[in-house]
């Protein structure tokens, strides 16, 4: 794939408009580096549940669910 990323606005916009994340990495990738990876995890944080999580061939597959919020 090839693209631009957005910036960290851009980035919580989006994520905030979707119900499942679905994060592909390393399994040794550091955390954190840039202003868009942290835009990135405070989102995930503050706004999703971790449902599982895969490592195979170097590569960890997690799943992220949007938390359900106390009016639903």
């Amino acid at each position: 794939m090839n693209g631009v990323e957005g910036t960290p606005e851009q980035i919580t916009a989006a994520m905030l408009g979707v119900h499942r994340i679905v994060v592909v990495s390393d399994a040794s990738a550091p955390s954190a580096l840039t202003d868009r990876d942290r835009a990135k995890l405070r989102v995930l944080r503050a706004h999703f549940v971790r449902c599982s999580e895969t490592e195979a061939r170097g590569r960890r597959v997690t799943v992220y669910q949007r938390r359900r919020s106390r009016s639903e």
